[in-house]
């Protein structure tokens, strides 16, 4: 068993998912000092939005023998304060050395390409300036989804972590009341519950807000609904987007999917009302059509 296996084996045991994510950190950061290894700094991100299947697509593209992703995802280096006055050895040690990167290349004749996935950089202001600092030249994806159904996913999310309670009609109406006002919504980022599940929907100013930093041709923007319907259509375009050869997709399983009860049709219509304008907004920038009711 390797040690990587070996440290792996121990943290799948540990009940607390919060430490164990810590130690590995540190652990590789050790093996890697000891080794003098150095890690390669990722190529591409995905870097949201959340609930919107980023787990999944991280999957797919790691399946692929060119793409190698960080150790495990959302490494929260960029947007976590805490984790970037660490600094980039830190960061890097999530990834695999540039020795064994140069390695595969010999192998598989084409050069790998470095994954690093955490929804959370589009919605953090602070977050995508830093990664302009570290890598100007990377590739960036956003996956967007319906913010209608998107809320609905992060609140039976939040509900069973204890991070809000009561019905969604409840909370949809306390975060309408706190975004009642323009300088509410123009906000980089709202982090209080439950206007953060309304907040997070606004995309047009956090994809305008990548655009001010990253080129148009560096940024791919994937409707999230037609990665769960037509998942190896879209890996197959990332993979385009990213000047990768064609290697198949066999698992398309999606990831962290929980299907609940329906929505209520009226929270539903009272959310297409408040998302409307948001969604224009969105479609002008972008210049293409989401198509959400």
């Amino acid at each position: 068993m390797t040690t990587t296996a070996f440290l792996n084996a121990i943290f799948r045991n540990h009940r607390s998912r919060n430490m164990a994510r810590r130690l590995r950190s540190a652990t590789i950061g050790i093996l890697q000092k000891i080794t003098g290894a150095t890690g390669s700094l990722p190529d591409f991100l995905i870097i949201g939005a959340q609930r919107c299947g980023s787990s999944s697509l991280f999957a797919y593209l790691n399946g692929h023998p060119a793409i190698l992703g960080s150790r495990h995802k959302e490494v929260h280096f960029f947007d976590n304060p805490d984790n970037y006055r660490r600094g980039e050895p830190w960061y890097r040690a999530h990834f695999l050395s540039l020795t064994k990167r140069r390695r595969l290349e010999q192998r598989i004749g084409v050069c790998p390409l470095v994954l690093e996935a955490t929804p959370e950089y589009l919605y953090n202001a602070g977050a995508v300036e830093r990664i302009h600092e570290l890598l100007p030249s990377a590739r960036l994806i956003a996956l967007l989804r319906n913010p209608i159904d998107r809320a609905y996913s992060h609140y039976r999310f939040a509900l069973a972590r204890g991070r809000i309670n009561g019905p969604f009609e409840v909370a949809v109406n306390k975060a309408l009341n706190a975004l009642s006002d323009t300088e509410s919504t123009n906000r980089p980022g709202f982090s209080a519950m439950p206007a953060e599940l309304l907040h997070r929907g606004l995309y047009a100013q956090q994809i305008d807000r990548v655009l001010r930093k990253h080129p148009p041709e560096r940024l791919l923007v994937i409707q999230a609904e037609d990665l769960f319907e037509r998942p190896v259509e879209i890996y197959d375009e990332t993979l385009e987007f990213l000047g990768l050869p064609h290697f198949p997709l066999e698992n398309t399983a999606i990831i962290n999917s929980r299907p609940g009860p329906p929505m209520d049709s009226g929270v539903r219509n009272l959310l297409a009302t408040f998302f409307k304008p948001h969604n224009a907004a969105l479609e002008e920038l972008l210049g293409r059509e989401f198509n959400w009711p």
